[in-house]
């Protein structure tokens, strides 16, 4: 039997696009099963910043070193993650 090293339960992922709105990410296909999930992960400690999807649950994952916080719908994490980044480009406003 050749099963994958890591076995995650079904995934969802989510970015936001131009827009602002949530769209679905596609990894591909590994050995003809479907990538559930894929990120960078920086040397300093950062990654790529999504939303995840586990059953009814949303997860919303930063890219800068913050915690992971869940949320009862996609759009109440879309609302958090905007709330983040207006934080981080207003950040600049207290130097």
């Amino acid at each position: 039997m050749n099963a994958a090293p890591y076995t995650l339960p079904p995934l969802k992922a989510y970015s936001l696009n131009g827009y602002l709105e949530p769209v679905r990410l596609e990894f591909g296909r590994y050995q003809d099963q479907p990538v559930c999930l894929r990120f960078r992960y920086f040397p300093n400690g950062s990654n790529d910043q999504m939303i995840l999807q586990k059953g009814e649950m949303f997860y919303f994952v930063p890219s800068f070193f913050g915690k992971v916080e869940n949320f009862n719908s996609l759009e109440e994490a879309r609302d958090y993650w905007l709330r983040n980044r207006d934080r981080l480009r207003d950040i600049g406003d207290i130097f």
